[in-house]
């Protein structure tokens, strides 16, 4: 944790100094640079999440215990839809080959087969449900 940490306390830090050339710019201006902190963190956090399930499953090995995780691609409920623009909504959901978002309940069926009998042989993996986005 403490390798992640310092490279987010650095990141933040360096996220205050970065400028960059506006391509616009007809006086060779600088921008600050428009990032989004928060999609850091989540990637970090979700590639942890992956790393531990394939690290847990052999740990737990001999125990009978199966570790599994479902990576939901762009599921339209209201956390994600909110504050986006159905132009961009519109945009996501031809991502999927199946031209769609996903629903809640397809991530529920995902979770419920993991949570059944019938995955006894799947153990360490990452699910994704994501439609067949790439």
């Amino acid at each position: 944790m403490m390798h992640l940490a310092a490279f987010l306390i650095a990141g933040n830090a360096a996220h205050s100094q970065m400028l960059w050339r506006h391509p616009d710019s007809s006086q060779g201006g600088f921008l600050k640079l428009d990032y989004y902190a928060r999609y850091g963190v989540y990637a970090a956090t979700k590639a942890a999440v992956e790393a531990m399930t394939s690290v847990l499953a052999k740990e737990l090995r001999g125990k009978n215990i199966t570790v599994n995780a479902v990576a939901p691609g762009p599921t339209a409920t209201d956390l994600f839809l909110n504050g986006k623009p159905q132009e961009l909504v519109d945009r996501l959901s031809k991502l999927a080959p199946l031209e769609r978002l996903g629903q809640p309940q397809d991530i529920a069926a995902t979770v419920a087969f993991l949570a059944g009998a019938d995955d006894s042989w799947i153990n360490g993996q990452i699910l994704r449900a994501n439609g067949g986005i790439i």
